[in-house]
């Protein structure tokens, strides 16, 4: 095994060297890495990688799966637009091996975000997205932690899309989104919040992207308020479908976190979301209200006019919907 490991490590120090020159290797690289991550990591279906992450890995496993990971960084770097054939097979391993997810081992775990990351940055949208969205149904079969990996990639890919990428691939993530979405109904026996964990934290993400600022209007490219509303809408709806304030809160508290950014555009989705929020579970959002106040507090002084504006309104509708004068609270 150590000679192994130690092959694995010159042969990603040699990519890097040559650098393109390296491609006819590619093929016979490939073969063998992929060949030893699947020798020294499985992907137990349906267990979400428990043990894994309660027995440990041996000694031998952390070398090995550490020369895999920091092999395929340098083949990311050097020759990422050669991947695609392999594509499908790199992400079997990085989304479906529980190895590379849990903290079994800390230097594994940085050494495989950092390669989940370099897969979503370095490898053109067009060939990565079709790979990462077929994925899915395994994922579903591995499931939790496999499925938010392949959302966080999702999500990763998405901040770094220009609008016309956007213009392009946004129905079909969009379709994705909405598959998963109903996620308990593809799989009754996994806990039912699983659906909000998956999906939160990568459309919440999109709150502090910044806006395109080099890019010719289209007809075919949604506007910066329209990519707004679906972001409120989706979020609200995550809510509203899911008729359950144990779901309710860790949303409401993530939308609630974006307001204290220094992004406006990130503290108005916030409040625009918390407003939607208000309009559709009307009485039962009041569970949440001891939650919302103290970011309310501090909106009503932001600096920003619309973002205070909107701040009042809200507390007006609570009010409303409480029977209570909030501002006592404020």
């Amino acid at each position: 095994m150590a000679i192994s490991s130690g092959s694995l490590r010159a042969t990603g120090a040699l990519i890097c060297v040559l650098g393109s020159k390296a491609l006819s290797l590619l093929p016979h690289v490939m073969k063998n890495m992929l060949q030893r991550a699947h020798e020294v990591s499985t992907c137990p279906l349906g267990r979400s990688g428990v043990d894994c992450k309660m027995s440990g890995l041996p000694n031998f496993k952390v070398s090995i799966l550490n020369s895999i990971l920091v092999t395929l960084k340098a083949i990311i770097e050097s020759l990422g637009r050669f991947l695609n054939p392999y594509l499908e097979d790199v992400l079997d391993i990085m989304v479906l091996h529980p190895e590379y997810a849990l903290d079994s081992d800390t230097k594994i775990k940085s050494n495989a975000s950092t390669v989940r990351k370099l897969l979503t940055e370095k490898i053109p949208v067009r060939v990565m997205l079709t790979p990462l969205l077929k994925i899915y149904a395994s994922a579903l079969k591995c499931g939790e932690f496999s499925l938010t990996l392949e959302f966080e990639m999702l999500a990763n890919m998405i901040s770094s899309m220009d609008r016309s990428s956007i213009a392009s691939y946004d129905a079909k993530i969009f379709e994705q989104c909405i598959l998963a979405l109903d996620l308990r109904h593809q799989l009754p026996e996994s806990i039912k919040d699983v659906n909000i964990k998956v999906l939160l934290k990568p459309i919440v993400s999109q709150f502090v992207v910044e806006s395109p600022t080099s890019f010719e209007p289209s007809s075919d490219a949604p506007s910066v308020e329209e990519v707004n509303e679906l972001i409120v809408v989706c979020l609200g709806q995550m809510a509203v479908t899911s008729r359950s304030d144990v779901l309710w809160q860790p949303l409401n508290h993530e939308v609630l976190m974006q307001t204290r950014s220094e992004k406006v555009r990130a503290r108005i989705l916030g409040l625009r979301v918390v407003d939607y929020l208000l309009d559709h579970l009307k009485e039962e959002y009041l569970s949440l209200m001891a939650q919302t106040v103290p970011f309310l507090a501090e909106l009503l002084e932001d600096v920003e006019s619309s973002v205070k504006s909107l701040s009042q309104e809200i507390v007006k509708k609570m009010e409303t919907l409480s029977g209570e004068n909030i501002r006592q609270y404020l």
